[in-house]
């Protein structure tokens, strides 16, 4: 009855987790449309939420396969209260950043609070697997870190090279092509909103199917079709609570954005998400969308940037990732030691 009772418990946790992540990664997603006037605030609704469903059931395993990697922990019941204590670290931590106006990535909270939940649970770090960072297949803890570390910087560089690359196109298409071209701009959102459903969903799941297997209810790391709908549909309806005030900071507290800097930026962005999907990289959607925007308003005017951002990005590896840990922690060792006894007995 205990180890039914940490299922249900994992699994609203881990809805309500993705449902926030909805919001803010759909929020970001839309900040590009939004800037270049491309699509209605319904229509731009309606493609985010296709996408990212489509991108959750369609995304494949990998991400999910490192987020398990992090795990050296038997799949026995006691791993119940620690993936408990690492969610409702990751949602309190979200909340708590922005109530106080610290910049949070909820990937950095997931990661940072699973490896403090393992810490507190077995007293020590022999339960953290390192792994390792490969271009084929990352593992791990330092797969993770790296991967979040290098995607940021990948969207810049990708950004910046893009408008280049689309200012010497826009020079020579006539002017009814590049209407056809802004015109399109829905299809990467579209691919974008996919890629931030591909690979965020998996973090989620991924701890989902350890849960299972600790419980006995389930064996092998297959994601089943029922979880990627259901963690899928709580991704995408994070797209109808868009925040104005996050979208607003994207659009135009980056860079003065016009269409040519929303294409770049959304295609980037894309790439980047979709790219690291496939091999299993972890990133902060909201960091790479961030940092591809960076990029595209570099390339035209440097000191048009408002390299608060980099700041911002930077305070919330200092941050997030320690911060969340010991949130964990400290939720592991007060509010669910208890079932950790009780499913040892």
């Amino acid at each position: 009855m205990l180890v039914l009772f940490f299922i249900v418990l994992i699994f609203a946790l881990a809805i309500i987790f993705t449902w926030t992540n909805g919001v803010q990664h759909g929020s970001a997603v839309a900040a590009s449309s939004v800037a270049s006037h491309a699509m209605t605030r319904r229509k731009l609704i309606l493609v985010i939420f296709i996408a990212e469903l489509t991108g959750t059931l369609l995304g494949g395993s990998a991400v999910a396969a490192v987020i398990q990697s992090l795990s050296k922990w038997p799949k026995e019941p006691t791993l119940l209260p620690l993936l408990a204590s690492a969610l409702l670290a990751s949602i309190i931590w979200n909340f708590l950043a922005r109530h106080i106006h610290v910049p949070a990535s909820s990937t950095h909270s997931l990661i940072g609070a699973t490896v403090g939940a393992l810490i507190a649970g077995s007293g020590n770090c022999e339960k953290i697997a390192l792994g390792k960072f490969d271009l084929i297949h990352p593992s791990g803890v330092t797969g993770a870190v790296v991967s979040l570390f290098l995607s940021p910087l990948l969207g810049f560089a990708f950004g910046y090279v893009l408008f280049c690359l689309l200012t010497l196109a826009f020079l020579h298409l006539s002017k009814k092509a590049a209407l056809k071209l802004r015109g399109g701009k829905w299809l990467m959102t579209a691919a974008l909103a996919f890629g931030d459903g591909q690979n965020d969903t998996q973090k989620t799941m991924g701890l989902l199917v350890l849960a299972l297997n600790a419980a006995g209810y389930m064996t092998g790391e297959q994601i089943p079709l029922w979880m990627r709908a259901m963690i899928g549909l709580a991704m995408g309806l994070g797209a109808f609570g868009l925040s104005d005030g996050l979208i607003k900071e994207l659009a135009f507290g980056v860079y003065k954005l016009r269409t040519i800097h929303a294409i770049a930026s959304d295609v980037s962005s894309a790439g980047v998400l979709i790219s690291n999907s496939l091999i299993g990289g972890p990133v902060s959607a909201s960091q790479v969308i961030s940092a591809s925007l960076m990029g595209a308003g570099a390339a035209e005017h440097g000191k048009g940037i408002h390299w608060l951002v980099i700041k911002e990005i930077a305070l919330s590896w200092l941050v997030t990732l320690p911060g969340a840990a010991l949130l964990a922690a400290i939720l592991q060792l007060s509010l669910f030691q208890w079932g950790m006894q009780a499913l040892t007995g």
